[in-house]
C-alpha cells in the first residue's frame, strides 16, 4: 500500500491506473557508445534487466553515467547503517511520495540482503505496529516528516537523537534525500515499477541463486509480471546465457557480449 500526501492511501487499482499511463519519454533500448552499452549489460547481468529510468535518462545525458555510479557504489558500500534501516527509510519516503519504480527495487534490495518483508508490509503502520522499535520509529516518522515538509520538528529531531549518533544520522538524512532525489526522476516521467522484486523472487525459488531460498513467499506485491522475466528466450538475459545453468543475482564469470556490434 502506497502512502499519498496527507496521510491517505492508494489502493493496488489507483497504483494500476497511474502505472497504465504511458511514460514521457521512450525508453532507449540500444544505446549508442561503448560505456553504454557496457553499462546496460552489468545491469542486465546484476538486476535481470536493465532499468528503466536508465534507459530514459542516460542515452539523453550520458554524462550523468559516472556520477549515478559513484552515488550507487556509495550507498552499496559506504553506508554502515543496518540493512534493515537503509532499506525502510528509502521504501517509506518512495511510499509517500508514491514511486513505484524505487518502492519495488528497495524491496528487492531488502530481499537479497535476506530481510524479511514483515515490517516493509507493516510501513504505513509504523507508528502503532508491534514490530518496530521504538529507535525504528524515530527514524521512519524523521524521515516522514522531512519527506512531507522538507523540514523537521525540534521535537522529532531529538526523539532521533535520542536512539541515533550524529554519522547515523547523517546517513538516514542523506539516504532520504537521494530517495527523495530518484523519486523526483520517476514520477514526473511516469516511471513505474519494473518488476525486481517479483523477478528476484522467481531467482530465489531456483537452486544456485546466491542463498536466497527459504525466505517469506510473501515477498512482492507484483507478482502477476513475474513471468514475463522468467523465461530464457526473452532478451533481458545477458548473450551467452544457458537454460540449465543456475540463475544468479550478481555478476558472473562470463565474459561480456561483443559490444562493438
Amino acid at each position: 500500500m502506497i502512502i499519498e500526501s496527507g496521510g491517505s492511501t492508494a489502493t493496488p487499482a489507483d497504483r494500476e491506473g497511474k502505472e497504465s499511463m504511458t511514460m514521457r519519454l521512450e525508453p532507449i533500448e540500444k544505446p549508442k557508445g561503448l560505456l553504454l552499452r557496457i553499462a546496460y549489460w552489468m545491469t542486465r547481468r546484476q538486476l535481470g534487466k536493465v532499468m528503466t529510468p536508465m534507459q530514459v535518462l542516460y542515452p539523453r545525458m550520458p554524462g550523468v553515467l559516472r556520477l549515478s555510479y559513484e552515488i550507487q557504489k556509495f550507498e552499496t558500500k559506504g553506508i554502515r547503517l543496518e540493512p534493515g534501516l537503509h532499506f525502510m527509510v528509502v521504501t517509506l519516503a518512495s511510499q509517500i511520495n508514491g514511486c513505484s519504480f524505487c518502492v519495488d527495487l528497495a524491496r528487492a534490495m531488502a530481499i537479497r540482503e535476506h530481510l524479511g518483508m514483515e515490517k516493509f508490509d507493516a510501513l504505513s503502520a509504523y507508528r502503532t505496529s508491534p514490530l518496530f522499535s521504538d529507535r525504528e520509529r524515530a527514524a521512519l516518522t524523521y524521515v516522514e516528516e522531512a519527506t512531507r515538509h522538507k523540514r523537521v520538528s525540534d521535537v522529532t529531531f531529538e526523539a532521533l537523537r535520542k536512539h541515533f549518533q550524529e554519522w547515523e544520522i547523517a546517513e538516514i538524512t542523506w539516504l532520504n534525500a537521494l530517495e527523495n532525489y530518484y523519486n523526483l526522476i520517476n514520477i514526473p516521467l511516469e516511471i513505474g515499477s519494473d518488476g525486481f522484486c517479483a523477478i528476484v523472487r522467481l531467482l530465489r525459488d531456483r537452486p544456485g541463486t546466491d542463498g536466497l531460498t527459504g525466505l517469506d513467499n510473501r515477498l512482492c506485491p507484483m507478482e502477476g509480471i513475474a513471468e514475463k522475466w522468467a523465461r530464457p528466450d526473452l532478451d533481458w538475459r545477458p548473450s551467452g546465457y544457458q537454460p540449465d545453468a543456475p540463475a544468479r543475482l550478481s555478476y558472473g564469470p562470463a565474459k561480456p557480449p561483443n559490444l562493438m556490434n
